[in-house]
């Protein structure tokens, strides 16, 4: 589905896009079903705004050369753009991610006290080439996702679009 055109171009009404935001989303908060087409038509004026924003700022993203672009920020985008009108934050998700990572060398700590992975620096990348050492680390990971954590794949609906994005739990 393509952006809806017409919504860059906001900041030209005199109030900055997130007022206006904020306008539409106090009027999805409204409880009263006297309200019902306000509260549609903001509902699609609020998707196509973040979508139309997103679009802009995953073709900024695009234009990056590749070493300066971020598989997870790119997901995130495309999760923004798709879910339009989640609450998809980018600190969220790295947030999840690291206390997943942290649960994973804490595993892993356990398994292998003297495994390399445990002494690289936040940030720092490094390849390790011994089979037996990424099956650890493999092991630590689908332990923490798979049996802490109790991450499962969705079987009654396995071809559902939700079950790839990022925010969805």
């Amino acid at each position: 589905r393509l952006p809806c055109e017409g919504f860059n171009d906001l900041e030209s009404l005199g109030h900055p896009a997130h007022f206006i935001e904020d306008e539409l989303l106090s009027i999805l908060g409204i409880e009263s079903w006297k309200c019902f087409i306000q509260k549609y038509c903001a509902k699609k004026i609020l998707y196509c705004m973040r979508q139309e924003s997103t679009m802009s700022k995953f073709k900024e993203f695009l234009q990056r050369p590749a070493d300066q672009q971020d598989i997870l920020e790119g997901a995130v985008l495309i999760d923004q753009y798709c879910n339009a009108l989640e609450d998809v934050s980018f600190a969220d998700i790295e947030t999840q991610i690291e206390d997943i990572l942290r649960k994973v060398k804490v595993y892993l700590s356990m398994k292998n006290s003297r495994h390399p992975s445990l002494s690289l620096q936040a940030g720092s990348r490094s390849l390790v080439e011994d089979i037996d050492l990424q099956g650890e680390a493999l092991d630590a990971l689908n332990h923490v996702l798979f049996v802490d954590l109790k991450f499962q794949g969705n079987v009654s609906d396995f071809y559902n679009p939700l079950n790839s994005y990022m925010h969805q739990e």
